[in-house]
């Protein structure tokens, strides 16, 4: 059985304000094409297939993966399905339902609502979702979370989890090949190659490696978005997310796993590439703004952080303007400089009765000579307002 490993899709999201759809679907197409390539007889998603939003843009993002997914569901491959943290566990039915409106009532789509066991062409497959924590505490010796810590109550969950896997090691049949597929953290586990740190009790529930089960010829996991093998006697892989979803994930390289697994020995694992959407962090003079643009490749494809050095002279409006021209798919624009000086706006007269019209009299006052005012005003009421009166609630 050939098998495509793939995880933490987090279709429905955005970074920043923009929306991630035609990066992340273009994913779920490639992901396909490589299906179809490697004559793969199962895709396998290993939770955070969604993000948590509003239901209706939940059931948008529905329906256009069940489109997506049709055409491999109709070729004769199974799609194994398992909730993440960031699935809402009640919308695994929905996507069923959509799911099967678009293949028929298929035996090749399985989503696991939660514990499940099935057979695909007389492999196991075992699907453990996101590990919930009154389950856990149901399962285990329960302690009241209002007398532990958040370390120590990780902790006594994460024991109860350990308990849950020596349940499953003996719920398969070790003389036939078995497939765990689950969703959860690794103790000790890194999250990126950039990062040092190790994700512990502190962090969430995690299960030691030396603790998984041993009686499969395959561990897949979900949850931590940077490919990596595990340290077991069985094959255990995390395969990453299928894209960059932040800048902290911007050095990443991106994949899918081919897994092959017959009936004697242990599953084999290869790695197949698959490129991920640029994310940069750049820093840059405001007088040489524009030229750096011009020599950037696909800026209109690139999310970024745009650090900006004001210089004498500058009108920091005028620069904000020319950078989200010129980079539109930032998440914030940061101005530097020894000639930046906030401007502190006086709410001494009342303001709480009118503080946005306030505002809005102080730039007036301020920038009354100024050409682009009209526009300045604009861009506080459309998009800075919120903002302030936050922040103006806040002190």
């Amino acid at each position: 059985m050939r098998i495509i490993h793939t995880s933490d899709w987090h279709l429905g999201s955005f970074w920043n304000t923009h929306d991630r759809k035609d990066q992340l679907f273009g994913q779920v197409n490639r992901v396909c094409e490589i299906v179809r390539e490697r004559n793969a007889d199962v895709l396998l998603v290993a939770g955070d297939i969604f993000e948590r939003v509003r239901r209706d843009r939940l059931l948008e993002v529905t329906q256009e993966l069940a489109r997506r997914l049709k055409p491999i569901v109709e070729s004769g491959v199974h799609v194994v399905l398992v909730p993440g943290n960031h699935d809402l566990r009640e919308h695994f039915g929905v996507m069923k339902y959509f799911l099967e409106l678009e293949t028929g009532k298929s035996n090749r789509v399985h989503v696991a609502e939660g514990y499940e066991k099935f057979e695909i062409d007389g492999v196991q497959f075992v699907a453990v979702p996101y590990p919930d924590h009154k389950i856990l505490e149901k399962f285990g010796d329960y302690k009241p979370a209002e007398k532990l810590g958040k370390e120590e109550r990780n902790r006594s969950l994460s024991n109860s989890l350990a308990d849950f896997f020596r349940r499953v090691n003996k719920d398969v049949d070790a003389s036939r090949p078995a497939v765990l597929v689950t969703h959860i953290q690794i103790y000790g586990v890194k999250p990126s190659d950039e990062s040092d740190i190790e994700l512990h009790y502190d962090n969430d529930i995690c299960v030691a490696h030396e603790l998984l089960p041993t009686n499969f010829a395959y561990i897949a996991l979900g949850h931590i978005h940077q490919c990596q093998k595990i340290k077991h006697s069985v094959p255990t892989w995390y395969c990453g997310s299928f894209d960059r979803m932040n800048l902290g994930e911007r050095k990443d390289e991106k994949c899918v796993l081919l897994v092959e697994v017959n009936s004697t020995a242990k599953a084999t694992v290869e790695r197949i590439p698959i490129e991920a959407t640029k994310f940069d962090d750049i820093k840059v003079k405001s007088s040489e703004l524009e030229s750096f643009a011009e020599s950037y490749p696909e800026r209109d494809k690139t999310f970024v952080r745009l650090t900006v050095e004001c210089e004498a002279g500058d009108v920091w409006f005028s620069v904000l303007q020319t950078a989200r021209e010129l980079f539109p798919l930032h998440s914030e624009i940061i101005p530097t400089g020894d000639i930046f000086k906030p401007v502190v706006i006086n709410l001494s007269n009342n303001p709480a009765e009118n503080p946005k019209a306030t505002v809005i009299e102080h730039l007036e006052q301020q920038f009354a000579d100024d050409a682009d005012l009209a526009e300045l005003v604009e861009l506080f009421e459309t998009e800075l307002w919120e903002a302030a009166s936050n922040a103006i609630t806040a002190n």
